[in-house]
């Protein structure tokens, strides 16, 4: 994701800063270790982050497909508002 791409995901979820995979994936005890102890922590938090972040947006682009599939069907009279409101942050 690029600048621009970062920035709209944090204001959507109402952060001031997007934070970095490193950090979700580190844990408390990881903050203390030092040298060659602190990289291999960090390279696990990342891969651990990135394999969560990649599972996370498959989900969202299926859960994505599927109401762009069933808004055609929707019958309520802003319905189509409601649906583009999802698309169009």
């Amino acid at each position: 994701m690029r600048g621009r791409g970062r920035r709209s995901l944090a204001q959507a979820l109402g952060w001031d800063y997007l934070v970095p995979l490193l950090a979700q994936g580190l844990r408390r005890a990881d903050l203390g270790k030092r040298g060659e102890d602190l990289r291999l922590a960090c390279h696990r938090a990342v891969v651990s982050s990135a394999t969560e972040a990649v599972q996370l947006s498959a989900d969202l682009a299926r859960r994505t497909a599927h109401l762009k599939a069933v808004a055609p069907k929707l019958r309520a009279k802003a319905a189509k508002e409601a649906v583009e409101i999802f698309f169009n942050p």
